[in-house]
């Protein structure tokens, strides 16, 4: 979802190409689909917007600005994406600080998901950024019975070899393994 603020308002736009929008469509008179997702914190108005997106069963994890830009962008695209794809990220050394943002970002997420699952919920966690997450939710929920989590890869399954050179490899696939059902995209 795009978010907008002018004039004192907030506005949301779906945007339309979002590999989850079509999950939307799951919704029925038993059963809503709501979306819990990584937003930069906003200058401004973070209570209004957060209502905003409440209204259109959005939750949001906010992150602030150098939490998101050290997850997301050094992280997860520019570290953990290379070594998905079988490629030698930009650093010749782990970036353990930025790892850390990783970390501090899934138990966020992690958190957010435990105060709103409820027995019976189906959680999905998407993609390389939230490879901890289902491992976390996992040891956090225990108010839950038999929560059902499924991760879902849409980035490719590294090489062992590849994986092999990441520091945290047993973490990161600890975290996965949580997972009561893992799908890759093909």
């Amino acid at each position: 979802v795009e978010t907008q603020f002018k004039d004192g308002v907030w506005s949301l736009k779906w945007v339309n190409h979002h590999r989850l929008l079509p999950l939307k469509d799951l919704e029925s008179d038993t059963r809503e689909v709501w979306f819990v997702g990584f937003l930069l914190e906003p200058e401004q108005e973070e209570e209004k917007l957060e209502r905003k997106l409440l209204q259109h069963r959005i939750i949001p994890c906010f992150l602030p600005p150098d939490v998101h830009e050290k997850f997301l962008r050094l992280f997860c695209k520019e570290y953990l994406w290379p070594l998905l794809h079988s490629m030698q990220p930009q650093w010749s050394y782990f970036p353990k600080e930025i790892y850390s943002k990783y970390r501090e970002s899934n138990i966020k997420m992690a958190q957010i998901l435990c105060d709103v699952i409820e027995e019976g919920d189906i959680v999905w966690l998407n993609d390389y950024h939230l490879l901890l997450a289902a491992g976390i939710l996992r040891k956090k929920l225990r108010h839950v019975r038999n929560p059902m989590i499924v991760f879902f890869f849409h980035s490719a399954f590294p090489s062992s070899d590849s994986i092999m050179t990441l520091p945290p490899r047993s973490e990161l696939i600890s975290g996965v393994l949580a997972a009561n059902t893992i799908g890759f995209q093909v």
